[in-house]
């Protein structure tokens, strides 16, 4: 209501900055900052056009926020003072749609993935340069990358082929698949893993590509998480 207009049916994605809350969504094109103090929303220019901003971090030791146009392929780097960005589009040539995952703070690196695509990429926030582009080996791969780094060891979920892939950033080098139990039983899709406490976390769907699905009825999402200890390489559900 504060910002005049109207949100039904809008992606948002909230990145919050002290008192400070930054709207995303891909379908304005300027970025509304609601000031949770005041009670008053802002809004502000992008530096680029025809933008598409979907979501965004806020890097825990930094100054500045980072968030990511799927329009462009690009991160844009915010002064939260200023009010100001800084666009840096994806020099890669890239499968689909691109959305960056997670921030890596201890090496001050984002990483993303392609929707549907088979491309892994890095973007270093001290130099604001791309700084790595990686596709998986194995036929038919949809890699996304989970949610932080095991020291030099980048854990990606292949969603819709149900495994896990291991890949060493140092070397740049590929580790064999690990499979997920249960796929193609009872779950088809899993997302992304959500990092807590050293385990990743992962949500299912009955979706198998396209319009299938496992059971036959319109793909739908199940009530189970399963979750994947890197340490023993275990998993549980």
């Amino acid at each position: 209501q504060l910002t005049g207009r109207k949100w039904n049916g809008i992606h948002l994605w909230p990145v919050s900055y002290g008192d400070l809350v930054y709207l995303c969504t891909p379908n304005f094109d300027r970025l509304f900052v609601w000031d949770r103090q005041a009670n008053r929303v802002t809004s502000h220019a992008f530096p680029h056009e025809n933008p598409a901003v979907y979501g965004g971090f806020l890097h825990p030791a930094g100054k500045h926020l980072y968030f990511y146009d799927t329009r462009h392929s690009s991160v844009l780097k915010w002064d939260p003072e200023k009010q100001v960005g800084e666009n840096f589009p994806c020099p890669y040539r890239l499968s689909n749609t691109l959305y960056m995952t997670f921030v890596e703070p201890t090496r001050q690196e984002i990483w993303g993935s392609c929707w549907n695509g088979n491309d892994i990429v890095r973007f270093n926030l001290e130099t604001n340069k791309w700084t790595g582009h990686y596709k998986c080996p194995l036929d038919r791969a949809m890699p996304t990358a989970c949610g932080r780094l095991f020291g030099d060891t980048l854990y990606i979920n292949d969603h819709l082929n149900g495994r896990i892939f291991p890949f060493d950033v140092k070397r740049e080098k590929w580790g064999g698949p690990i499979p997920v139990p249960g796929y193609r039983d009872w779950f088809g899709y899993m997302s992304g893993g959500w990092h807590f406490c050293d385990l990743f976390y992962m949500c299912h769907s009955t979706w198998t590509g396209g319009m299938e699905s496992l059971d036959g009825k319109p793909h739908h999402f199940i009530g189970s998480w399963t979750v994947f200890d890197p340490k023993t390489q275990g998993f549980s559900r």
